[in-house]
């Protein structure tokens, strides 16, 4: 089985008026992921949205609800920042931290198959899997982590 994403986010709120779904759920480095916003208590629609990438400015206009940007290999890691201020003054905060990972998944069953078969045995009910996780991650000065370190 091939590498699958893994990812780490860590979000923060100022204000706590902005509700946030991130697409991909789930995002392997190098992918497209996709922020929007819904806001309450003030019109979102009207409100001056600002979009910050690593600190730099990316995207600034009013109603610009949806950000996309796509996610650093594994090891980099991307702060988004929006900033939303509305008509009548009122403003909103929220950070998203992304740190991509990736995992390779491998398993096998003790199941038998029949002659010739030439795909792997697959599980049958009441038999045992064995799965086994190889982690791959990087810090942040780009070098491996020793998978054997981990807990």
């Amino acid at each position: 089985m091939g590498p699958s994403g893994a990812w780490a986010i860590q979000v923060t709120s100022a204000g706590s008026n902005l509700v946030a779904e991130i697409k991909p759920a789930s995002p392997s480095a190098g992918e497209l992921v996709t922020i929007s916003l819904t806001g309450y208590g003030f019109d979102i629609d009207t409100s001056s949205i600002s979009w910050f990438v690593d600190n730099k400015l990316k995207s600034q206009s009013v109603g610009n609800k949806v950000f996309s940007f796509n996610l650093g290999p594994v090891g980099q890691q991307s702060k988004i920042t929006v900033l939303v201020q509305s008509t009548n003054g009122q403003k909103a905060a929220k950070s998203f931290v992304f740190d991509p990972a990736e995992i390779e998944l491998f398993w096998e069953t003790q199941t038998s198959q029949p002659p010739f078969y030439q795909g792997k045995a697959r599980p049958s009910a009441g038999s045992a899997i064995k799965l086994v996780a190889w982690p791959y991650l990087v810090n942040h000065a780009g070098q491996k982590i020793d998978p054997a370190k981990l807990t």
